[in-house]
């Protein structure tokens, strides 16, 4: 297993010794330019180009370049063992799901994970000549349109499906609540926001503030009695690529066993404009309500779903509180400066009574 820190140490033998292992369709490789990719750290690994020689049979065909992702840490013994899973989990994803996935994702030469050290390594195809979006940027919303119906194709292959129990690699936030932020710290979480002047917050987002400091577990409760697929759980727009007009789907750390809404949620929240997130979800929800009965899920309902999904933006209203005292202390003295920039369509997203509604009632 290679388990790479810094770019001298993906060299040709190391490569041609993991795609052997890997049993990787590849010719040899005869020589390798590594760097590492601009803005490639993630949270917990970092991307490397590999700008490939091959040689021998099929070396004409082979993809010239490549994308290793590594690791960000040499040694794994400070990683959480949360951490860990979500390293074996985007190998096992690759390894089991992609092939089958019904939406498009990068094709995986390698997805290793080693089982002694807690690392993984993946070696996948190079999307960089094909459209994608920085924080900063929003999604139109067409593209936003056609990632649904494609989602849709993913989710209702395991619509509530028995195969979901053999995935035991997959996050399952119902059971563990890993993903859950509860009302008492999110009730401490609010006050911080709404004092720290980040976000100029209307009548209607102060309302449902307050009421999430005491309501935030049965948002859980409701969200968890929905139904369960295998979704993405961080669809934002740096996640999205766009071959011409077919969107490609990366990074597949955070891949639960889920209600599939968190995943409608957080592509409309957080790649289209707050404004036409606003005014128009309720039309994107339903063109994927009317995919998912087109890929055999029936009965279910757009109001069924449209509230499930107000309850997971209240979900990813809430994961702010995983902002540090500094972060907020920064946000008070200079909230131009904010980078941000998801977070904050997260936040004016909720900016509507429907969801406020929905809070209220439980």
């Amino acid at each position: 297993m290679m388990i790479a820190a810094d770019v001298s140490e993906i060299t040709t033998d190391a490569l041609n010794r993991l795609f052997e292992s890997a049993g990787a369709e590849l010719p040899t490789v005869a020589a390798v330019d590594a760097t590492a990719l601009d803005g490639g750290y993630g949270y917990l690994s970092r991307s490397f180009r590999l700008r490939v020689r091959w040689t021998g049979e099929g070396a004409d065909g082979a993809p010239p370049t490549l994308v290793a992702k590594l690791p960000l840490q040499a040694r794994l013994g400070a990683m959480t063992p949360d951490a860990v899973r979500m390293y074996r989990r985007e190998a096992m994803f690759y390894r089991v799901v992609a092939p089958d996935a019904r939406l498009r994702t990068p094709k995986a030469w390698v997805a290793e994970f080693d089982e002694r050290t807690g690392a993984a390594v993946m070696v996948l195809e190079d999307l960089g000549a094909m459209e994608s979006f920085r924080d900063d940027e929003t999604v139109s919303i067409d593209r936003v349109e056609t990632a649904l119906v494609r989602l849709a194709r993913l989710h209702a292959r395991y619509w509530n499906g028995d195969e979901l129990d053999r995935m035991d690699w997959l996050g399952r936030p119902a059971v563990s609540g890993v993903d859950q932020v509860s009302a008492e710290r999110f009730g401490a979480l609010w006050p911080q926001l709404v004092n720290s002047g980040a976000y100029e917050l209307s009548s209607i987002q102060l309302r449902l503030g307050e009421l999430l400091r005491t309501k935030m577990d049965g948002v859980y409760e409701a969200l968890h009695a929905g139904p369960e697929s295998l979704i993405h759980a961080d669809l934002h727009q740096e996640n999205l690529f766009f071959d011409g007009s077919e969107p490609v789907f990366i990074d597949w750390a955070l891949a639960e066993r889920a209600n599939p809404a968190k995943d409608v949620a957080k592509l409309t929240a957080s790649c289209l404009e707050p404004g036409t997130a606003r005014w128009e979800q309720g039309g994107l929800i339903r063109r994927y309500v009317r995919a998912l009965d087109a890929e055999g899920v029936a009965g279910v309902s757009f109001e069924e779903i449209e509230r499930f999904v107000h309850l997971a933006m209240c979900h990813y209203l809430a994961t702010l509180s995983f902002l540090s005292d500094r972060d907020f202390a920064a946000l008070a003295e200079q909230p131009e400066a904010r980078t941000d920039h998801t977070s904050s369509r997260v936040v004016a997203a909720c900016n509507t009574e429907e969801v406020l509604a929905v809070v209220e009632e439980i």
